[in-house]
């Protein structure tokens, strides 16, 4: 009987310390490192410098003269803009003196602006210049290992001007500096013996600050 004991004992033992093993070779295979080569950068700093500024010509055509019909329609401006973003991303939005600040989800931030045309202004222009990468992507350890696929997460600048006329002939002027948070997606495919690789580009949270 001891000796049966002795026997489960250890099977218990060993079964444990597999489950262990595997699940520290899962967390270490997750939190590899691929080295991004130099091509490998600046393709992925130009795609995200490239879709940055795409949502600010969205801004920009949402705040525009268009109808508010084809700014929120299904397949509309605020659809085509909210492609481009992570599900849940939040933006900060500041108040014109730079004193107060409040964060909504992308989507709330669009229909409201939408609506600004239609509501407040008699005209609405934005502007955006110096959009860069400040931050090179990196392998995001937390995002990969929760969907077992290979997330890189940079960020890029951009300077936003807002020139509007109210509907009183009131002239705003309101500059401020966006910091957007934006994530790579690595997809590999294996084709007669060859990898072929492409990213998937996703904007996430953006914060503000008046300038």
């Amino acid at each position: 009987m001891k000796h049966f004991v002795f026997l489960l004992t250890m099977l218990v033992t060993l079964s444990a310390s597999g489950q262990n093993y595997h699940s520290s070779s899962q967390k270490t295979k997750a939190d590899k490192v691929f080295k991004l080569t130099q091509k490998q950068s600046e393709s992925l700093k130009k795609a995200a410098e490239s879709k940055v500024m795409r949502f600010q010509e969205n801004c920009a055509l949402i705040g525009g003269d268009a109808s508010y019909q084809e700014k929120t329609c299904t397949g509309g401006y605020v659809d085509v803009a909210m492609e481009d973003f992570l599900k849940d991303a939040k933006i900060e939005i500041t108040s014109l003196d730079g004193k107060t600040s409040s964060r909504k989800p992308v989507r709330r931030y669009l229909l409201n602006l939408a609506l600004l045309k239609k509501n407040r202004y008699k005209s609405i222009n934005i502007t955006s210049y110096n959009c860069a990468m400040v931050s090179n992507f990196v392998k995001d350890a937390n995002m990969s290992r929760q969907t077992g696929k290979e997330w890189y997460v940079g960020e890029v600048t951009v300077y936003q001007q807002f020139n509007a006329v109210t509907k009183e002939g009131r002239i705003l002027h309101d500059t401020v500096k966006r910091t957007i948070k934006v994530y790579a997606l690595r997809n590999q495919i294996y084709s007669g013996g060859d990898v072929e690789e492409w990213w998937d580009i996703k904007l996430d949270d953006i914060t503000a600050r008046n300038i």
